[in-house]
């Protein structure tokens, strides 16, 4: 038979108490000499179950905490899932919109807490367009940068180096000759990139649809992750 912890023990017997038994009854029960010797283990009893309770009371507002970051986090992805626009893009631009979330560590969490493989699937497909497009943008900038460098008219070769360096809608409202060289790259990523560009705003569409629903649902607090309060892991 298991042996019964002091700890368990001295558990019984307050519950015991609690249920209505008197001393002599618990005494009789589990063999305790007096009064005082059954009062001291009482005593500690109670003073256990406030810890175990204390404790309890902290991991669940930890795990709360802990829940309420992941929310967050999944809020800021839903609405950095944003279809790139050429008018905005310049060599200076990351390669997806997400990237700044994706170095959070609460971002690789929500994998765990949404382990749903349509989610991350259509997500992978979503980022490689997104970067495809962003490159293409980035190429037709370094084309119509290489066109104004080449160009015979000195006022264009002049503004070269802007190409790029500020955005589209920034350099239409610049001087004639910028004005000029970045109306043909808006032709060309027009006319190039608007197949790519409604594919990325489809998928973001969905993406966004579907973490509003594990919003609306509260999907995320089913499962857990390594970084949740609680979660035993061996230290390195």
């Amino acid at each position: 038979m298991k042996k019964i912890s002091i700890i368990m023990r001295r558990r019984m017997l307050l519950d015991m108490e609690e249920k209505g038994l008197s001393d002599k009854e618990i005494r009789e029960k589990y063999g305790i000499a007096d009064n005082r010797t059954l009062r001291k283990h009482l005593g500690l009893a109670e003073r256990e179950r406030e810890v175990r309770e204390a404790r309890i009371k902290i991991l669940a507002d930890n795990q709360a905490e802990h829940l309420a970051e992941i929310r967050t986090t999944i809020e800021q992805w839903k609405n950095s899932l944003e279809t790139p626009w050429f008018g905005t893009i310049s060599f200076e631009t990351g390669s997806r919109p997400t990237g700044g979330l994706e170095h959070n560590p609460l971002f690789n969490s929500l994998r765990e807490h949404l382990p749903f493989p349509t989610l991350w699937r259509d997500y992978s497909i979503w980022a490689d367009k997104v970067e495809n497009y962003i490159d293409s943008c980035k190429g037709l900038l370094e084309e119509t940068r290489k066109e104004a460098n080449k160009s015979s008219d000195p006022e264009i070769k002049k503004i070269a180096s802007d190409i790029g360096s500020v955005h589209t809608a920034e350099a239409l409202a610049l001087t004639k000759p910028l004005h000029e060289m970045m109306k043909r790259y808006k032709v060309k990523a027009e006319s190039q990139l608007t197949a790519l560009s409604d594919e990325i705003r489809a998928l973001g569409d969905k993406l966004r649809d579907s973490l509003q629903e594990i919003l609306l649902r509260r999907d995320y607090i089913v499962y857990t992750c390594k970084l949740c309060p609680g979660q035993a892991r061996l230290l390195r």
